[in-house]
């Protein structure tokens, strides 16, 4: 990978008091190179300026995100949607 390419992104919203983690990429190029923790960071900080409680949705099958979530602090709340 090059110094200049973009390997990961993070978005999120917030409004009324609560902010969503909207999705956080990383190439897999990248994997365990540290970029999904600094995005994490970065928008956790976001959140934290912008809204008390803060959430995600990520997919029961998807269980290596599931795992990055847990191990940053992130709990299932025994919430289920169906996806889209």
């Amino acid at each position: 990978m090059c110094e200049d390419q973009i390997v990961g992104l993070a978005t999120c919203t917030g409004e009324r008091g609560a902010a969503e983690l909207r999705s956080l990429y990383v190439v897999p190029e990248a994997w365990g190179s540290g970029v999904a923790g600094a995005l994490h960071e970065t928008a956790l900080a976001w959140m934290k300026q912008r809204a008390e409680e803060a959430f995600l949705w990520v997919a029961v099958e998807n269980a290596r995100p599931r795992g990055f979530y847990e191990r940053e602090g992130w709990e299932a709340d025994g919430e289920t949607r169906a996806s889209s």
